[in-house]
């Protein structure tokens, strides 16, 4: 394949098996398999998790994060816990949806209770092969300790302690397979269906400019097994983080893709207030921000994104576009994806993981 250090899918996936073998007590590994009237998927799932202690007491409290104070813990329902709540500066109050259940289990420091899940996909698209590279370099970070670039180790671990991560490295296998063969330009499934027009959010809906053999968005909302799995694992799940990572452009992606609006509200607030850091500390402003269908120049119907917003509830959903060649050729729709030469690429990679890892979205907040 073209290119310089891009793994084989096969490969890719064997070396991260390997990485999670050798870090059993923070990393677990999971395949899940759908089909669908002959087409068949698998994808496989990581699970980064810090501390993986199991005790047997039932007291649950919950937490309420204000997102005007990034993440602060700020009221908790518990035996002997007085619930308290301070008034929104955005709105009155926050959605029910936004809360954090935390089991507490014995008299531990509420701190150390609190989990926030961040679920991450990449490869959505098969011809993006640099976001699965990049699946590969986050869990060699969280795992063995590869520096980051201005990023503090000690600090890099205490955020860790509170989080658990979830991976799908390759999410359209199938896809991939395609591309490997020799289809470079092809972003669809193994069937011809753009999983990522495939969710129930204004599905069907097609613009003048619409290409079927890029956005074909299937016969029905969820008619594709990659799609019925990754609904399965957001249900399951239940992330407070959503992040998935594409290429073609440089931008940092809010919902919505279907309208050039953003959301209303403290949640938009706190989403925007956060890709824009990141853009600033990481990218020096040159990101575009905003909503998708509004930054991008086009609309989408049918993203996961929008679902995972509206109807998932997930609080803060985000695309990340993290390389693009403007100057490529429409014909070379390899280099237009994806770096073609080693300088490029290990300076692009280490780029995006100190954009992309979970310090950009925590630090200084927990």
């Amino acid at each position: 394949m073209a290119g310089c250090a891009q793994h084989q899918s096969d490969t890719l996936l064997s070396e991260i098996k390997a990485l999670v073998a050798r870090n059993p007590d923070r990393l677990t590994m999971d395949t899940v398999r759908a089909s669908n009237k002959g087409y068949s998927a698998e994808m496989l799932v990581v699970t980064f998790n810090h501390v993986k202690k199991t005790v047997h007491d039932g007291s649950k409290i919950k937490i309420l994060l204000d997102f005007a104070d990034r993440f602060q813990a700020l009221a908790c329902h518990a035996s002997g816990v007085t619930a308290q709540q301070r008034a929104d500066p955005f709105v009155g109050g926050l959605p029910d949806h936004i809360r954090v259940d935390v089991e507490l289990r014995g008299p531990q420091d509420l701190q150390t209770a609190i989990r926030f899940i961040v679920f991450q996909s990449f490869g959505q698209h098969g011809r993006e092969l640099i976001t699965s590279e990049l699946a590969l370099s986050l869990l060699y970070i969280l795992t063995e300790k590869r520096k980051i670039a201005g990023v503090d180790l000690s600090s890099f671990e205490k955020i860790l302690e509170h989080l658990v991560i979830k991976v799908v490295p390759i999410e359209n296998f199938n896809g991939r397979k395609r591309v490997e063969a020799g289809e470079i330009c092809d972003r669809r499934n193994g069937r011809g269906v753009d999983l990522n027009r495939n969710w129930s959010v204004d599905w069907g809906k097609k613009e003048k400019d619409y290409n079927p053999f890029e956005e074909d968005p299937g016969t029905a909302p969820f008619s594709e097994p990659e799609a019925q799995i990754m609904q399965e694992l957001s249900k399951s799940f239940k992330p407070h983080i959503w992040v998935n990572v594409h290429s073609g452009m440089e931008a940092l992606f809010m919902p919505y893709d279907h309208k050039n609006t953003t959301p209303d509200g403290a949640p938009s607030h706190l989403m925007r207030s956060v890709l824009e850091n990141v853009n600033h500390r990481n990218f020096q402003d040159s990101c575009l921000v905003g909503s998708g269908g509004g930054a991008v120049g086009y609309l989408a119907h049918g993203t996961t994104t929008d679902y995972l917003y509206d109807i998932a509830k997930v609080p803060m959903p985000f695309t990340f576009e993290i390389y693009g060649d403007e100057k490529a050729s429409t014909d070379d729709c390899f280099k237009m994806f994806n770096p073609v030469d080693k300088i490029t690429f290990d300076v692009r990679k280490s780029r995006i993981c100190t954009s992309s890892h979970v310090h950009s979205f925590f630090w200084p907040y927990v």
